[in-house]
């Protein structure tokens, strides 16, 4: 739409229903007009009339912090377990998307297990699984998330 932000004077902004409307630069809520301005053509900004622009709109007044939802369904306890029972073959790997990283793990330890007569396979496999548990267990949540899920940051 194309009435401004009372806050920040900026030009973009969201219908959000009974006459309101939220900038998209901002996050602000103010009412819309009810009359519709004629259109103007668009004026040549200076860099003094330039609106700032809030990229992190944490303690700007008025406003609230968007919280990202992550969408992806993949779950770091899943990942753990996974890692756990199943990190020698990169079960784990291919959980959260890593596929070239599993399919090395997995014939990393088919092969190694091919050569050493299945002795090897007990060694790498408790090396890649442990190092694979402990890395998804020291793992933030939100660390995982921003790996591993994709983001949605619209309120």
């Amino acid at each position: 739409m194309s009435n401004n932000c009372p806050n920040c004077g900026g030009t973009k902004s969201a219908e959000l229903g009974n006459g309101m409307q939220r900038c998209l630069y901002c996050g602000t809520s103010f009412e819309m007009p009810h009359q519709q301005a004629p259109i103007q053509t668009p004026q040549p900004i200076t860099p003094q009339q330039q609106p700032v622009m809030v990229v992190n709109n944490i303690g700007a007044t008025g406003t609230q912090p968007i919280t990202p939802v992550y969408i992806g369904g993949k779950n770091k306890g899943t990942a753990v377990i996974l890692a756990f029972l199943l990190g020698c073959f990169g079960v784990a790997r291919f959980y959260v998307g890593s596929v070239g990283l599993g399919l090395f793990y997995l014939f990393l330890t088919l092969i190694i297990s091919a050569f050493s007569f299945g002795i090897g396979f007990f060694v790498i496999g408790s090396i890649l699984s442990l190092i694979d548990f402990l890395y998804f267990l020291c793992m933030s949540e939100s660390t995982f998330n921003r790996l591993y899920n994709r983001q949605y940051n619209y309120r």
